[in-house]
């Protein structure tokens, strides 16, 4: 990082970058003369850092980025002098410090013990630090900078209650697992880390940052959701305080009601239900069909039409939770494809429901699906999800058609309880990790007499 100093001093932060899609050797000379307000960030030599100038910038395209951060605010010595250490410090540059703690913390910043207690804002950007060690909590820290060091966890707990604003970007964190709930954390940075689970990581969010306004988490090695449109999505329903992420700030989404329907388009196999295409045909009161309409979660429908629903088409939506389907007494198929759906929890039964349809979705624990809770139902897509066991789901013996294709089941002890599935015909868990070893096919044809198509 380069710092400004007299007769500048750090209080503001800001950012320049500079893209170009050539090397810099080609299209670039050093500058010999330096100004004097730049201090080169820790590790500086000759050659590895230089000041350059790009010549003929004509042909300079997009694709390197070289990030300069300047802090400065105009100022003299006397000014300096007379600012209060409470409103920021940084450590010395010239030390690193692998294991940091409140014991050292002082000497790290060239503070007394009574300054520390008195910083609002607390740079350790680059300083090495390989683990945080038992800190203290500091009840006038807002801002703690931990950027650009090599961090395999969070920081301790006890030095975060009172921060609103946190940067751990460019560390090694695994995941943001930590003890204790910080409501008063607004702001956080964990970008350029090496966290996996971008799911996970929602959940441990909502539950440790639950009033969090900014978060950026870009450039993590995210498993399970890949696609930025999805994340942004299932970030904005799980933390309904969010109002920026990874740069990008959220438009306000209203909750859709129940108004202005699409026509329910009948298919061949649909036809061929009397019942059902008659209701599709003729009875609205019995049907929704809302695909597309950017409904969210909790699902706002007019109450005199729950009772009388039979049939509810809601794919292609951005709803987040399927608790809504209790409410819906006569319910016998729904249809929630291509939502945000990362869990399904069913608190109470659905008596009526023979079809549930939630394929293409980012669901990950199954605990409301169980037999108890469905007693009647014949035919579950669960394909093109996170799903890696089955075994939560117990057993079922009303399924007669059963899909998990294109998930994450690595083992044949996570399906065993299929062979208890007496009643299903039709059965694929095709396109998952365990696909691959054959055993699971023989497994299905061997415990299941009735499977017709395999």
């Amino acid at each position: 990082m380069l710092t400004a100093f007299s007769p500048y001093y750090n209080t503001r932060r800001e950012v320049y970058t500079i893209v170009i899609n050539v090397p810099f050797a080609k299209y670039s000379v050093r500058v010999e003369k330096q100004d004097n307000y730049h201090r080169m960030h820790l590790g500086f030599n000759e050659n590895t850092c230089r000041c350059l100038s790009i010549v003929n910038p004509e042909h300079a395209k997009p694709v390197f980025a070289v990030e300069y951060e300047y802090i400065f605010e105009n100022g003299s010595e006397k000014d300096i002098s007379k600012k209060p250490r409470s409103q920021v410090t940084q450590s010395n540059p010239s030390n690193t410090w692998p294991n940091l703690d409140f014991e050292n913390l002082p000497k790290c910043l060239s503070l007394t013990e009574l300054e520390v207690y008195e910083l609002q804002i607390i740079d350790l950007c680059g300083r090495g630090i390989n683990k945080l060690g038992a800190m203290i909590d500091l009840p006038n820290l807002r801002e703690l900078n931990l950027s650009y060091n090599k961090l395999t966890a969070m920081p301790d707990s006890s030095m975060l209650k009172h921060v609103r604003k946190l940067d751990v970007s460019f560390n090694e964190i695994q995941s943001f697992e930590m003890d204790t709930c910080l409501p008063l954390l607004e702001s956080l940075n964990a970008a350029w880390n090496n966290i996996s689970g971008f799911i996970e990581s929602l959940e441990s969010l909502k539950t440790i940052t639950p009033n969090l306004i900014m978060l950026n988490v870009k450039h993590n090695p995210f498993k399970d959701v890949i696609k930025t449109e999805a994340t942004s999505s299932l970030a904005q329903a799980a933390m309904p305080s969010l109002k920026c992420f990874n740069g990008e700030i959220f438009c306000h989404t209203l909750h859709a009601e129940y108004a202005n329907q699409h026509p329910w388009i009948i298919d061949h196999f649909e036809m061929a239900d009397l019942d059902k295409s008659r209701a599709i045909k003729n009875n609205l009161a019995r049907v929704i069909s809302e695909p597309n309409k950017r409904l969210t979660s909790p699902l706002l429908i007019n109450d005199t039409q729950l009772e009388n629903v039979q049939y509810a088409n809601l794919v292609d939506n951005q709803l987040s939770s399927v608790e809504f389907i209790a409410e819906f007494q006569q319910l016998k198929e729904i249809y929630l494809a291509n939502n945000l759906l990362t869990k399904i929890l069913l608190h109470k039964c659905a008596n009526n429901l023979t079809k549930l349809s939630l394929c293409c979705n980012f669901v990950v624990k199954m605990d409301g699906i169980i037999q108890e809770n469905l007693p009647v139902l014949k035919y579950l897509d669960l394909s093109n999800n996170l799903i890696t066991s089955l075994i939560s789901m117990g057993v079922f013996h009303t399924l007669t058609e059963f899909y998990c294709s294109h998930n994450n089941i690595s083992t044949l002890s996570e399906v065993c309880n299929l062979k208890n599935w007496t009643g299903l015909k039709i059965v694929d868990i095709s396109s998952n990790p365990i696909d691959s070893t054959g055993l699971c096919k023989k497994f299905i044809i061997f415990h299941i007499s009735k499977v017709e198509v395999r």
